[in-house]
């Protein structure tokens, strides 16, 4: 059997999970065998005893019978999935119809009525910021006595 700094290796390595099956064996084998190895050494042989334990108290399990499924089944569920996938999209693409003409003749006319538009958003925000800052001027007590 090897020596102690060859176990010890081959330890270091099977953590890595880079030991071969030999290696793996004679890994068992030496901690079983000694037991002036450090304690992970140690607690890595309390585990293969317990793995073993577990494997020979538990019952063999043997399916039935595998299910086989046809190979055509599933081309014939995917080309299902696949008609309703299109017929969804040209259906919904139908309705989707839209010109790229402009909607306004003058471009002068188009922004007036943009400036217009964000002057409208702009007002809406600011009244919002202001309720929110009420708000926040209700709640500041509150968070002076918790902070």
């Amino acid at each position: 059997m090897k020596d102690k700094q060859d176990i010890e290796d081959i330890i270091s390595r099977y953590w890595d999970g880079d030991t071969s099956l030999e290696e793996e064996a004679q890994m068992r084998a030496a901690l079983q065998e000694e037991s002036s190895l450090d304690p992970a050494a140690l607690a890595l042989t309390t585990f293969f005893q317990k793995e073993k334990q577990v494997q020979s108290t538990r019952p063999l399990e043997i399916p039935a019978q595998a299910k086989v499924r046809s190979l055509w089944s599933r081309y014939r569920a995917l080309a299902a999935v696949l008609v309703v996938a299109l017929g969804a999209f040209f259906f919904l693409q139908q309705g989707n119809v839209t010109s790229t003409s402009d909607t306004f003749q003058d471009p002068d006319q188009a922004f007036a009525e943009v400036v217009e538009a964000l002057q409208f958003i702009s007002g809406k925000m600011n009244s919002g910021m202001t309720t929110a800052g009420s708000s926040l001027e209700k709640v500041q007590p509150l968070d002076d006595i918790f902070n």
